[in-house]
């Protein structure tokens, strides 16, 4: 988009510097993945601090401008948000960079996911809007990944949250957080009602390049 400015687009240290979060450029995952637990019980359901507000804050400001013709809800025949792929606003490059050097790493070791490196795994990254109005949930579904990131850009609205259905676990994380789960089996989750204001966030549904399994020649 032409509003954008062209350095928000251009990643390099200065765009790390400006808008990664200091905990996440800093410290070792151990000390920054948060696991919910429900009654003492790990969920696989992790805050991973990724953005800080100055981020949070202009891609706000870059989704507020998009205009209504450019968000769709045609891309996803089962589930559908009103959503853009980050691609179609100039973002999907530095995006995939965070996800490259920060995101996924905190998610191999979240995991345990030995033996892999960000390059074995591609992503679907997307902005999602609720609007009172418009559209205000999202029914529970299981998401078409290995594991999801839904990063939270806002907090100025009333209501919201995600609810994964299994354990009946609410939460909200805070703008420039994201709620790590595994994505299409047994953590299937919906987003509650906003009742006021307007509510953003970038999707990541993210797989391997290739299956882990291997094939038994004996």
């Amino acid at each position: 988009m032409n509003s954008i400015n062209p350095e928000f687009c251009q990643y390099n240290q200065k765009w790390i510097d400006n808008y990664i979060n200091v905990a996440t450029k800093t410290a070792p995952s151990d000390l920054i993945l948060d696991e919910v637990e429900k009654m003492g019980v790990r969920t696989n359901i992790f805050f991973v601090p990724v953005f800080n507000q100055f981020f949070c804050d202009t891609m706000v400001s870059i989704a507020k401008n998009i205009p209504n013709k450019r968000w769709t809800k045609s891309r996803h025949a089962s589930y559908p948000t009103t959503d853009i792929i980050l691609k179609d606003v100039g973002l999907e490059d530095v995006y995939n960079e965070v996800l490259k050097n920060f995101m996924i790493p905190l998610a191999i070791d979240a995991y345990e996911l030995d033996g892999t490196v960000s390059d074995d795994y591609f992503s679907e990254n997307f902005l999602i809007r609720y609007t009172p109005d418009t559209q205000n949930h999202l029914i529970t579904h299981n998401d078409s990944s290995l594991f999801t990131f839904n990063l939270s850009l806002n907090s100025d609205f009333d209501g919201g949250g995600l609810l994964y259905k299994k354990n009946n676990i609410h939460v909200q994380p805070n703008p420039g957080y994201a709620i790590l789960a595994p994505g299409m089996v047994g953590y299937k989750h919906g987003a509650k009602p906003i009742t006021a204001g307007e509510r953003y966030m970038i999707i990541s549904f993210v797989m391997p390049k290739k299956p882990f399994f291997r094939v038994n020649t004996l």
